[in-house]
């Protein structure tokens, strides 16, 4: 029972760190304040936030698989 709730108490903490890094670099890119102006002013430093987004997803679900199935393991 203990070990359930740990692997579960894992992964809400490795779920909200995982949405905190991809909310803060959404905000970051696409933010109404300076330097980036919702990318209209400056555009050519602009960089696309979702190669970032994506890769700490794909991490976030493989770990998660991982450790769900480290628990359940008898």
């Amino acid at each position: 029972m203990m070990a359930f709730l740990v692997s579960r108490l894992i992964v809400l903490i490795m779920a909200a760190f995982g949405l905190w890094i991809i909310y803060f670099n959404l905000v970051e890119a696409y933010g109404s304040g300076p330097p980036h102006y919702s990318m209209t002013t400056n555009m050519d430093k602009w960089s696309s936030p979702w190669p970032l987004v994506i890769g700490v997803t794909i991490v976030c679900l493989v770990a998660f698989w991982l450790v769900t199935r480290w628990f359940k393991r008898p």
